[in-house]
Parts: C-alpha cells; structure tokens; sequence
C-alpha cells in the first residue's frame, strides 16, 4: 500500500513539473501582454500625451514603457525609437527622400523626445548627436529587412516588409485611440 502511494506521487509530482514546463512560457508572455496593457491605458487615459508621440515599437512592452519616462537631460533617445517615425516620414514622403528630408520630418515627430544631449554636437564627425544616431538605425533597419540596401547614395527608401510594419502600427494605434487618432498627426492608411 505504501509503495503504491509513493508511486502515485511520484507521478503526480512528474505531471505537475511537466505542466509547470508547458506553463512557463504562457505566464511569461502573459505577463509581458500585462505589461504592454498598463501602457497602452496609459496612452488612453491620457491622449494629449500621445499627440506627436510615437509607438511603433508597441510590439516590445519594455520599449513601450520607456518610451513613457521623461528623459533626463543626460540621456539621449534610444535608437530603435526612431524606427517608426523614420518609415512614418518616408511614407509622408512618397516612399522614398533624401537623409536630410527624413531627419527634418523626424525631429518634428521627435521634439518633445529629444533630449538635449541629443542635439549635441559629435566631435568625431560634426553631425549632430541624435541625426547620427537616427542614421545608425537606418543601417539596422536595412538589416530588419524594413528599408532597402541597394538605394542610391544619399536616399532612403521603404521595402514592401517597411510599409507593411508600418501600415500594422498605424491600424494598431487607430484601434487603440479611435477618434482621438485624427489628432496625433500620423499619416491616414
């Protein structure tokens, strides 16, 4: 009798650790969904804050939530938080415009982001801070696949994956704000 007790929990014991295995990654994506919820309703319950704010990165809800701290003057803007109004500019564009034309309509988009070590100058090149850090991401969206590598020197241009991921958060965010969308300033789809 107590030998069969033992093996009945031994089995229960197995099954439970095999469910905490199949568990794990449900409760850990659960808790990053939370995470990207608190967010948004943040965003919600405050629209004003959102005019001219950006959240093409809402697919990572630890970029979301940064995304909300007010930077510090010592800071500088991250870099993937100018993935989105980079496509967001080129879309306004046509697709496709110079370096100069994009970063003119990003630091639109960006202004009340931008820090004010961003607009320091870089003593390697003389560019300023945040257009060079901007300029970096374009390579790594080359590498994601969202803007093209064979564009002619000094031209950015959007790949059908670009306007895709953009056309995925701009639905997203008219979803989420409805009517108070119109005034945030993002391009129609």
């Amino acid at each position: 009798m107590l030998d069969q007790i033992s093996r009945l929990r031994q089995e229960v014991q197995q099954r439970l650790t095999a469910l905490q295995v199949e568990t794990a990654p449900i409760l850990d994506e659960l808790s990053r969904l939370e995470k990207l919820a608190a967010s948004l309703d943040d965003f919600y319950r405050n629209p004003q804050r959102a005019n001219n704010t950006t959240i093409g990165f809402v697919a990572s809800a630890q970029a979301t939530a940064r995304a909300r701290v007010l930077p510090s003057s010592s800071t500088t803007t991250p870099h993937d938080d100018f993935t989105f109004p980079i496509l967001e500019s080129l879309h306004e564009l046509g697709g496709a415009a110079t370096r100069d034309a994009v970063l003119n309509k990003v630091e639109n988009k960006l202004k009340d982001q931008l820090t004010p070590r961003d607009f320091e100058r870089l003593r390697s090149c003389g560019d300023v801070r945040w257009r060079n850090r901007a300029s970096f991401q374009r390579k790594n969206m080359i590498r994601e696949g969202l803007l093209r590598s064979d564009s002619p020197y000094g031209k950015w241009e959007t790949t059908p994956q670009g306007r895709d991921y953009l056309k995925e958060n701009l639905v997203m965010l008219k979803n989420i704000f409805g009517e108070d969308y119109a005034k945030m300033g993002h391009p129609e789809i």
